[in-house]
């Protein structure tokens, strides 16, 4: 109800081995808990970025949205309005699965989300898997990386679990869904929390 919200993805290298002596979690509850602009708390993760293993994370609220990935830009980037998509590599990175929902979320409009956020999740239920010439090279096997390239993931020891969309309107109400999955891709709950911001969000 505050309009602070932040996001976080590890950052998968498995050349790298994890070695932050902090936990990345903390980089959450932390802003969110806080009241610093999102440009200023990213500033001072940024300077305790060696802290922690690779990570990106995004924060915002009526005052701005940034970014800040501690394998890629040394600072942290102000970012514009638009659509974003980010997986376990930096911001924007090309990978099948992020191009394949930006290019499905990108013609999605916004208005739309006000008749029913069930769309979203359609799009978000994507299982279809990368061709081996576009895969990424993060240190997985062959198998392991094709499971991996598919925006959802159905597999019995390592998927999708659960999808989550928070929709805002600029009058300030908003609404946060999530479904849960079992091991094969089957929704099992839906739920739902309509909020609204303590102030409207500026046009």
């Amino acid at each position: 109800t505050q309009g602070r919200f932040a996001l976080l993805t590890n950052y998968r290298d498995l050349s790298e081995p994890e070695t932050g002596s902090r936990s990345r979690g903390f980089l959450v509850s932390d802003f969110l808990r806080g009241e610093q602009t999102p440009a200023a708390y990213m500033q001072e993760v940024a300077e305790q970025a060696d802290t922690y293993s690779g990570f990106n994370l995004l924060a915002g609220d009526a005052t701005g949205f940034c970014y800040f990935g501690n394998r890629g830009e040394p600072q942290p980037q102000e970012l514009e309005p638009g659509r974003y998509v980010l997986s376990n590599h930096l911001l924007n990175s090309p990978w099948p699965k992020a191009e394949r929902l930006r290019r499905r979320l990108g013609t999605y409009p916004n208005a739309d989300l006000e008749v029913s956020l069930t769309p979203i999740f359609e799009i978000l239920k994507d299982n279809g898997q990368a061709p081996d010439p576009e895969l990424p090279k993060t240190g997985l096997s062959l198998e392991r990386e094709r499971l991996l390239s598919s925006p959802f993931i159905i597999s019995p020891d390592y998927g999708t679990r659960s999808s989550s969309v928070i929709a805002i309107h600029r009058s300030g109400w908003g609404q946060f869904d999530e479904i849960t999955y079992n091991p094969e891709g089957i929704a099992t709950e839906w739920h739902s929390w309509p909020f609204q911001l303590k102030q409207a969000l500026k046009a």
